[in-house]
């Protein structure tokens, strides 16, 4: 991994390619996208995102500046923009009921921003889509409501790529997929990219996959969680591929309630298998599968205080060393 990966800046991609991989991900093309207008909010000279956003046309960015001190709501009817914040913006919600950044509408890119307080620091909910990318989004939850405090909430038939992101240090865990959400985590659709993420002191777990939802979670950093590094349970699937899990309080992997995994030593995007750092073992065992899960794959050095893996009999073990 990259010294720029590993502190959320892109996994060291260059501008270009990013933009390419964005437009190629969401099909996006043609002279009227090209042509699209780059619109200034400074928010340290009183402007804000969501005046900004009342007057832009799909395929405009907003580039950002300074501090917002908003909660930003794409809704349903916005599509195909690109907020940009140069690595450098900030936006701090400051209604802890909403995250600070909501995504409703298809297509919307978030990138180059710190996140923090509001609920959780991305909602992308009701089949919006987003690519979050190249953020730090941490220190969510501020007002302390019940259930509160993730890094980013994928629900409700939405979909997202998770790409280049630092998401730490919130108190409720770092992604959540469920109600029928599917993500990429680390990964692109353009030749095979990779941009990892780094999820780590998140008081919860890491990632958790839930009720009927689906990930793709490959290359990613995830270390020193509360809970399990990555969670999949309530008839979900996911591929864990070629990640580095350590020092997660719980498990490294838990499948449960007729989930499913896939873990690396497959072919092509996911011939990588998962691992742990030799001397900072995860806190239960590196994989554990309950309640009629299965799980195939390499362990290679994914482990825990508990050993390697437990099966409890409902389980279908087709793992390999």
């Amino acid at each position: 991994m990259s010294t720029d990966a590993a502190s959320g800046k892109g996994g060291g991609m260059d501008i270009t390619r990013r933009s390419t991989l964005v437009l190629l991900l969401f099909g996006w093309s043609g002279p009227a996208e090209l042509a699209a207008q780059a619109v200034t909010v400074d928010c340290d000279a009183g402007a804000t995102i969501g005046k900004a956003l009342v007057g832009a046309k799909p395929g405009d960015t907003l580039a950002v500046r300074g501090t917002c001190r908003e909660n930003v709501r794409f809704g349903a009817e916005v599509a195909r923009l690109t907020l940009d914040g140069g690595g450098k913006a900030t936006i701090l919600g400051v209604d802890a009921g909403q995250a600070p950044v909501t995504i409703l509408g298809r297509e919307i890119r978030v990138t180059g921003f710190t996140i923090s307080g509001g609920r959780n620091g991305f909602n992308v909910l009701r089949g919006g889509t987003a690519v979050i990318e190249g953020n730090v989004i941490e220190k969510t939850g501020a007002g302390g409501q019940p259930g509160s405090g993730t890094g980013i909430n994928v629900a409700q038939h939405s979909f997202a790529w998770i790409l280049g992101n630092t998401i730490r240090d919130n108190p409720a865990g770092g992604i959540i997929v469920h109600e029928s959400g599917a993500v990429r985590i680390g990964v692109g659709d353009v030749a095979n990219a990779l941009q990892p993420n780094v999820i780590e002191r998140n008081g919860g777990h890491a990632i958790s996959v839930e009720r009927s939802s689906s990930a793709r979670i490959v290359g990613n950093t995830i270390r020193d969680n509360k809970g399990d590094g990555v969670r999949i349970v309530g008839v979900s699937h996911a591929v864990v591929a070629g990640n580095t899990i350590s020092g997660n309080s719980g498990h490294g992997v838990y499948v449960t309630q007729n989930s499913g995994v896939d873990l690396g030593g497959g072919a092509d995007l996911f011939t990588d298998a998962n691992q742990t750092a030799p001397t900072h073992k995860n806190g239960g065992a590196g994989l554990k599968c309950a309640v009629g899960g299965y799980a195939e794959g390499q362990l290679a050095s994914l482990t825990g205080a508990q050993g390697v893996k437990i099966f409890e009999p409902s389980c279908t073990d087709a793992t390999t060393p």
